[in-house]
């Protein structure tokens, strides 16, 4: 077993099972051989690094994205208003289960975040889970609404959030039912939404992806996805998650826009 270090981008083509190679300029842990290829460490959770080339844009506009420390960054400029930018790609047939990981770069005193989502291109009808920062306040909030995002169900403060840094999140569909969950620890999860697909979308959805909104005219918003996994049936779902304090959420919209955070 050997230990060496450098840039994520300097990392060693050639290694072991068992090397650890610690990087200088980006947020794993550590990166550990097992004989061929490198395993990606983040707060004791093996993640899943995304492809960006992958992805493609949806509203862009003067959004941009970085991969340099080894997950996928995106910045989008501060705008007032509610104006979410996404890096989109094609959805599988179902089961399956949507795993993401991100550290979110959120400020302003309105409601910016960065969320996971599945979306019915032909209808632009979707469903989304959310991490959100509302007015500067560090709370998880749950929320049920029509056409604007109001009407709280119920919030926790600070002191009610689990102790793990992590925040975890999923989104599934298995055909019949779409669901959303999130956990505190990576292993239990809590299930905060779940309705029939049809009820939804009128086909099914035929993109997925991951988007951040700055919503508010003074401060850029950020995030960086470090895990993406996508198997093809719920029972092998990876989970990772969210870092920050903030509020976790669900939307679904039909044009209107209907949300659930939990």
């Amino acid at each position: 077993m050997g230990v060496s270090k450098g840039t994520y981008a300097n990392r060693p083509s050639s290694h072991a099972a068992g090397d650890i190679y610690l990087t200088t300029d980006s947020f794993w842990d550590y990166l550990v051989s097992d004989g061929s290829q490198w395993l990606h460490l983040f707060a004791g959770f093996q993640c899943i690094p995304p492809n960006d080339g992958e992805f493609s844009w949806e509203n862009q506009g003067a959004a941009s994205v970085s991969t340099v420390n080894g997950g996928i960054f995106m910045r989008v400029p501060a705008k007032a208003g509610i104006d979410p930018v996404y890096r989109l790609k094609p959805a599988p047939a179902a089961p399956y289960v949507l795993t993401a990981g991100i550290l979110p770069m959120l400020a302003g005193a309105v409601d910016p975040f960065t969320e996971i989502q599945l979306k019915e291109s032909a209808t632009a009808k979707f469903l989304s889970i959310r991490f959100q920062s509302h007015y500067y306040t560090p709370l998880w909030a749950a929320e049920i609404a029509v056409g604007s995002h109001s009407g709280y169900l119920l919030h926790l403060p600070l002191d009610a959030m689990p102790s793990h840094s992590l925040i975890w999140l999923r989104l599934e569909d298995d055909g019949t039912d779409v669901k959303a969950s999130f956990s505190g620890d990576g292993q239990n999860f809590i299930q905060v939404y779940s309705a029939a697909r049809a009820s939804i979308f009128t086909s099914a959805p035929d993109r997925l992806g991951w988007g951040v909104d700055a919503n508010n005219a003074s401060y850029d918003a950020g995030a960086t996805l470090i895990h993406w996994s996508l198997p093809s049936a719920p029972s092998k779902g990876k989970n990772y998650g969210f870092w920050g304090r903030s509020i976790v959420g669900i939307g679904q919209a039909k044009g209107d826009s209907i949300g659930v955070f939990g």
